[in-house]
């Protein structure tokens, strides 16, 4: 999820890459995008994954804002159980 914090929108949010380690099926597409996000609002790119066991998700977003172009990676740890997913803390 990306959450858009700001008193302006930000433009072009897209998933550019994302990396699922641990047993799953399913999956998430590269390259989703979303042109304008408004303040205070947020945008999910998911789909429905099942697993088994302790899994790693690392996706990279980028977007506009204020005429720059920004690039984030974030990875989350979390332990699979069919459907039900719980992230793990360090």
């Amino acid at each position: 999820m990306v959450t858009n914090n700001n008193n302006y929108s930000i433009y072009n949010i897209s998933l550019d890459n994302i990396v699922i380690s641990g047993f799953v099926i399913g999956g998430l597409e590269n390259n989703v995008a979303v042109s304008e996000l408004a303040p205070g609002t947020s945008v999910s790119f998911g789909s429905l994954i099942f697993g088994i066991g302790s899994v790693t998700v690392t996706a990279q977003i980028s977007y506009d804002d204020q005429g720059k172009h920004f690039t984030r990676e974030i990875t989350g740890n979390f332990f699979f159980l069919g459907p039900l997913v719980f992230p793990m803390f360090p």
